[in-house]
């Protein structure tokens, strides 16, 4: 005679929860044993069977799992199987199990205490044979039905694989593009040039569904930070230029990431030559670059992003055509012009916040190239470290303007924008804003009721803005 049990988990208990969600579960549950996982039918009953260590009645209990503590399998809740159950019966899908000698058959019975209908177990002594070792479930489905299931578990529908980590964090799947695993299920799908499989069973909520999408694209950045593989670098490079100009871009242009610099490089090497550079989104910029024999690469902006210390911008290489004029050229009035210049240049730096760096003086030497389609009026540059003025700038003793220049210019390296970018120009606003405060605070201090006596007004752009005169 068969024994009743009632658990106390009412119908609409993951009501979101659908056919395929249980079955999937039910099938999790025999590869989380570790054992060979197989399918089968009887009449109207689809059959799934392992030959793990069976269930008991006391597996049921919702709260009560031995795999809570487990790390090795993605059934981390353990509440998969019973869920799975409870959706079936109140699908009205017949459902039972064998296991350990015992067979557990599920369905929904009204209760009079709860006034709802309950998940019921009754569970009845069969002492088969076929029921001592692992677990067999018999669930009434289509065919259809437990295929899809099947085909979201990678370990029952094997792919190619083009990179992995050796710490087992993450798999690259060139076949499946956009399809996201977790431990080897399928839980979403993305727009994305490959398909991945992660290991790392937070990304997952007990409905096995991704927790957000920003979880996931961290984990995109944190396999592009790894990957040596050439042919993925190789296909995301070629990628990126053709979608430069997209309004939409895949997962892995939309990425925080760190390459790793010396593979990388080499497959630039390959696929683009030696002389590259990243565009400035300035036509003008980028033409004059491509004048000087530079292949001028355009990516999405994230992705630009992550390759800014490995490639120049196009704004650097059109910098890097100077003849530098020593200091001891100058006459004494331009030397102590640009002395003075620098030192209060480097003062108002401090106050900003922003590092200084050694200062050149230079000569365009392709300014008045009437070859050239763009002619700048270049006055400063920032390249590697030096900051560079123009002789021009230096021989007009326009102080606020070689000022100016120099401070410009150590923005750039302080912060790493190029110019005529939202980020520069955000750079610079908050440079203007510190300065201005620090005055209005001195000048506060000193109860001055108008103008700023900060040393700057006053004493170094006052009387014709020249010191020298």
């Amino acid at each position: 005679m068969a024994e009743r049990r009632v658990l106390t988990i009412e119908s609409n208990y993951c009501k979101e929860w659908t056919i395929k969600d249980a079955i999937r579960e039910i099938i999790q549950n025999g590869l989380d044993t570790g054992t060979e996982v197989m399918f089968g039918d009887s009449g109207i009953f689809q059959i799934v069977r392992d030959k793990g260590v069976g269930v008991k009645l006391s597996d049921f209990i919702i709260g009560r799992s031995s795999k809570r503590n487990n790390n090795m399998v993605i059934g981390q809740f353990g509440e998969g199987l019973k869920i799975g159950c409870l959706v079936l019966a109140r699908e009205n899908r017949q459902i039972y199990i064998l296991s350990g000698g015992k067979k557990f058959v599920f369905s929904m019975q009204f209760d009079d205490t709860w006034q709802d209908k309950l998940l019921t177990i009754d569970v009845e002594d069969v002492g088969s044979d076929e029921t001592d070792i692992g677990t067999t479930v018999y669930l009434e489905c289509s065919e259809e039905e437990i295929e899809e299931a099947r085909s979201m578990f990678l370990k029952l529908n094997p792919q190619s694989v083009i990179d992995k980590d050796s710490d087992g964090t993450y798999e690259i799947i060139p076949d499946q593009p956009g399809i996201i695993w977790v431990g080897g299920l399928a839980v979403t799908k993305i727009d994305a040039l490959y398909g991945y499989n992660f290991f790392d069973k937070a990304l997952v909520n007990r409905d096995r569904a991704a927790i957000n999408i920003s979880s996931i694209k961290n984990a995109i950045g944190r396999a592009l930070s790894t990957t040596m593989n050439r042919e993925v670098i190789a296909t995301l490079l070629r990628t990126a230029k053709s979608k430069a100009d997209d309004g939409k871009s895949p997962s892995e242009f939309e990425v925080t990431f760190t390459p790793r610099s010396g593979t990388w490089r080499k497959v630039i090497k390959e696929e683009f030559g030696t002389k590259v550079c990243l565009s400035s989104r300035n036509p003008a910029i980028d033409l004059a670059a491509m004048e000087k024999n530079w292949t001028v690469l355009a990516f999405p902006w994230s992705f630009a992003y992550a390759l800014r210390y490995l490639l120049p911008a196009a704004g650097s290489v059109i910098k890097d055509n100077h003849k530098i004029v020593p200091l001891s050229r100058l006459s004494a009035t331009d030397k102590k012009f640009f002395l003075e210049g620098k030192s209060i240049a480097e003062e108002i730096a401090g106050e900003a916040g922003l590092k200084t760096y050694p200062v050149k003086i230079f000569v365009d030497m392709e300014k008045k190239n009437e070859a050239r389609l763009f002619n700048f009026n270049q006055t400063g540059y920032y390249l590697n470290g030096v900051a560079g003025v123009a002789l021009e700038s230096v021989k007009e003793h326009d102080l606020p303007k070689f000022v100016g220049t120099l401070l410009h210019e150590y923005t750039h390296g302080s912060c790493g924008h190029d110019d005529n970018s939202r980020d520069f120009e955000n750079d610079l606003t908050d440079v203007i804003a510190t300065l201005g405060v620090a005055l209005i605070v001195e000048k506060r201090k000193a109860n001055q009721k108008r103008g700023l006596d900060y040393g700057i007004r006053k004493t170094l752009f006052g009387q014709g803005n020249n010191l020298t005169s």
